[in-house]
């Protein structure tokens, strides 16, 4: 464990359920928070930093691409979904998202289902 990994905070979700996140160049993760219509971008000390809110009552994910905020919905267990539940919102962030690894096949390695 790193030295800043040690000093990070946890974080409380009093309404809703965190759902998909993802973290930016800064260390911050981007969550989706189930059941409240909102994205939020927690800092690594834990302190909420911002509140993206959503026409759609139940954000299911997040995707950053560059300074691209793509988050997904669902229409899951709403009696009455709105027009915009189960849509894709893409917002303009500040901070981009950090670059994936790339994948790199190992052939030693086993394909699914065997076991070498």
């Amino acid at each position: 464990m790193t030295e800043a990994e040690a000093e990070a905070e946890a974080v409380i979700v009093d309404d809703g359920s965190p759902d998909g996140m993802a973290v930016d160049v800064d260390g911050a993760v981007w969550a989706a928070v189930w059941g409240t219509g909102t994205v939020r971008r927690y800092l690594p000390d834990g302190r909420l930093d911002r509140t993206l809110r959503l026409p759609a009552r139940q954000p299911a994910g997040v995707c950053l691409e560059e300074d691209l905020l793509h988050i997904t919905t669902a229409r899951v267990g709403l009696a009455v979904p709105g027009p915009y539940d189960g849509a894709v919102f893409t917002a303009r962030v500040d901070v981009p998202g950090r670059l994936a690894a790339n994948y790199v096949h190992h052939a030693s390695a086993s394909p699914p289902g065997k076991v070498s």
